[in-house]
């Protein structure tokens, strides 16, 4: 009974088959549309939104105080260094004031100092020279007494006694001559009264030179040498009090030294009062817009207190998330498109200058999805306002070189993937291995050769080994 089963059944398959063979031969080919494989690079698009997002800045005082002045307003355009509001700085102000006085008065006494310094160094030098001579001549007096009399001194000595008593000699014959004259009544009582008085210094001159080589000749006495010993100790003494002046300049050098000190400490003084001076005015970091002004006048705020805000219109960006889907299409320096839908029409360039090196779950969706964070730096610098919405759109070759078929050619049969690859006028089944797919073109990984055609239209009416009429070709 089994036997006739299985014999039943193969008959009826052949029957089959040939049923389908006529079939086959009878009916036409199957008009169809083919694309060829290829091997180029695979580019994908992406879509992401985003918020405008501009260089700001939120600026407070450095210090706390009432507010004195506020010297701009909401959409004004400051210059970096500018001064945007302004604290009450009285008594700031006064604190500059006595610091100066302060400096001007530690320079004064600085100069001061050095001036007695000078002074002092100019009388120590003038003291020690002045004993350093005096020794000197004591010490060579104490030198020649204590060493006697040398014999050419005797002779120089008698030598100028025996000129002294010629002088005496000559002027007692001009006295005889003139009283002779006098008497005869030639000359004048004046004339002989001169010529007596040249007479009267001749013979001291010669008496003293005398009794200097009766010095010379009986030497140095006692007293003599005791008086040319005190005379050096003295101008020892001297000369230690002169070199124990130095002590003097040594305490003006210190004076001179604290005035510096003092002085400097007044100008760190005057730089201090002046920084604090300075932080009393909020000034603007860099070129900006002022974008809101968060104080009135006369309100005390604090370091804390935010009180303007400022944005760079010329440093604009748009922060966007790409979902972990396209992440893979997103690259550093790559050129987007950003439109903003409150600029209809305008479409803007920018690049990505910054991508965050792990995803993140976005839960402001009711669907929770992984996203990554870009940064897109707009080229063209438009002055779009911060916090508007953008898109982002752009497209990156993810795969250099990659082996390509027309998505439509795919065809899914339970879990396989396959084409219908066109061999001399018949259609075959193939199964292939995908990878990459876009909306147009789909990766072929595996099951295709370059150049072979596959079935992009038509498929739908085709089974494996029918035969099939190319009516039109489609690129890739």
């Amino acid at each position: 009974m089994r036997r006739r089963v299985t014999v039943l059944a193969v008959l009826l398959l052949a029957a089959g088959a040939l049923v389908y063979r006529d079939w086959q031969a009878r009916a036409g080919p199957v008009p169809v549309v083919v694309g060829e494989v290829r091997r180029q690079p695979l580019a994908a698009s992406f879509i992401a939104d985003g918020i405008v997002q501009a260089r700001t800045v939120h600026l407070a005082p450095k210090l706390a105080g009432r507010i004195a002045a506020i010297l701009v307003q909401e959409g004004q355009a400051v210059r970096a260094g500018q001064p945007l509001l302004r604290l009450d700085d009285r008594e700031l102000q006064a604190g500059v004031e006595e610091a100066l006085a302060a400096v001007a008065t530690a320079q004064t006494a600085r100069q001061q100092a050095r001036m007695a310094l000078a002074l002092a160094r100019e009388r120590a030098a003038a003291e020690e020279a002045q004993a350093r001579a005096q020794l000197a001549a004591a010490t060579a007096r104490l030198d020649r007494v204590l060493a006697g009399t040398r014999p050419e001194e005797i002779a120089r000595a008698e030598q100028q006694l025996a000129q002294a008593r010629a002088a005496r000699q000559a002027a007692e014959a001009a006295a005889r001559r003139a009283q002779a004259l006098y008497a005869a009544g030639a000359i004048a009582r004046a004339e002989l009264d001169e010529t007596l008085t040249r007479l009267e210094a001749a013979a001291a001159q010669e008496e003293a030179a005398r009794q200097t080589v009766a010095l010379l000749a009986a030497g140095a006495s006692r007293e003599e040498i005791a008086e040319a010993r005190a005379a050096a100790d003295a101008a020892r003494a001297s000369l230690a009090r002169a070199l124990t002046a130095r002590g003097e300049v040594g305490l003006r050098q210190a004076d001179v030294a604290a005035a510096h000190a003092r002085l400097a400490q007044a100008r760190a003084t005057l730089v201090r009062a002046r920084a604090l001076l300075a932080d009393a005015s909020v000034r603007a970091p860099f070129d900006a817009v002022v974008a809101s002004v968060a104080v009135d006048v006369g309100e005390i705020v604090s370091p804390t207190t935010p009180v303007i805000t400022l944005v760079d219109p010329r440093d604009v960006w748009v922060d966007a998330d790409v979902t972990d889907e396209d992440a893979t299409k997103v690259r550093v320096g790559l050129e987007v498109t950003v439109t903003v839908p409150a600029y209809p029409g305008r479409r803007f360039r920018g690049r990505v200058t910054d991508l965050a090196p792990a995803a993140r779950t976005r839960t402001d969706l009711a669907l929770r999805t992984r996203i990554v964070r870009v940064k897109v730096r707009l080229l063209d610098t438009p002055a779009l306002t911060p916090g508007l919405e953008a898109d982002v759109e752009g497209t990156a070759t993810v795969v250099p070189s990659a082996l390509v078929i027309p998505a439509d050619a795919l065809a899914f049969r339970e879990d396989r993937t396959v084409v219908f690859v066109v061999e001399r006028g018949i259609a075959r089944v193939r199964e292939v291995h995908t990878g990459y797919a876009t909306v147009a073109l789909a990766e072929v990984t595996g099951g295709l050769r370059e150049g072979e055609l596959v079935v992009v239209d038509g498929k739908d009416r085709l089974v494996d080994g029918r035969r099939v009429r190319v009516v039109g070709t489609v690129g890739p």
